[in-house]
């Protein structure tokens, strides 16, 4: 913002743990660092929870790992768990107040369509009842633990990283073992976003993933990134 000039940015747009481009997960101090510029500049924060929300990284939001309040929130996927279209804008306080005497002109053809707010609704009840948000969190541990398993498994150096049940790793290979991994994990019935350009394989189970089938699937997969990477001496 400081290179743009005072006061010339109207927001800021962030993941709390972006995703597609390799599940990276910031520094401690990088939201509380975002929150205070935009202070300083008079931004708006906004958190794009579409793929974090509803407790991908352990707790509802991604950003709270930080202690940060944003202006508002962005979400989707996780709101009806894909069994309806839905997105929301969850906005602070401090940001509504000022419709209270203003007009906000919008509306969409399917605005609060009433099957999707039923699926959101249960979907919500769902992860109090399941403690699914809690489940992420524990998990989260294990996962991590797991793929450092398999980057000690294969024959080229990896990188392990990620926050709940949103992790990658990162091995190091040339594009056509990463063709070979695409082959290995289909032959193993095995699903998950592997992207060879960037060298990554992006993990995000189902929430109400058990350890045992989350430690099953992963070492699925180290069997599969060994046949395609090569095994460790």
């Amino acid at each position: 913002m400081a290179l743009d000039g005072a006061r010339t940015t109207a927001a800021v747009f962030l993941e709390a743990v972006p995703g597609a481009n390799g599940a990276y997960v910031p520094p401690p101090d990088y939201w509380p660092t975002v929150r205070a510029a935009c202070d300083a500049d008079g931004a708006l924060l906004v958190a794009d929870e579409v793929l974090t929300g509803f407790g991908r990284t352990g707790t509802p939001f991604g950003f709270q790992h930080w202690g940060v309040t944003p202006d508002m929130i962005t979400v989707a996927k996780g709101l009806a768990s894909g069994y309806a279209t839905i997105g929301a804008v969850i906005v602070h306080e401090r940001v509504a107040s000022y419709f209270d005497a203003n007009i906000l002109a919008c509306g969409l053809t399917y605005y609060a369509h009433p099957t999707a707010c039923a699926a959101a609704l249960e979907t919500m009840k769902l992860y109090e009842d399941e403690q699914l948000y809690a489940n992420a969190a524990r998990l989260g541990p294990v996962l991590l633990r797991e793929l450092d398993a398999v980057a000690a498994r294969i024959a080229v150096p990896a990188y392990v990283r990620g926050l709940g049940l949103l992790a990658a790793i990162a091995p190091e290979a040339p594009l056509d073992r990463w063709k070979q991994l695409g082959t290995e994990l289909a032959e193993r019935r095995l699903s998950l976003h592997v992207d060879g350009k960037r060298g990554t394989a992006i993990f995000a189970p189902p929430l109400c993933i058990t350890e045992e089938e989350l430690v099953r699937g992963v070492r699925a997969f180290g069997d599969a990134a060994v046949a395609a990477f090569g095994g460790a001496a």
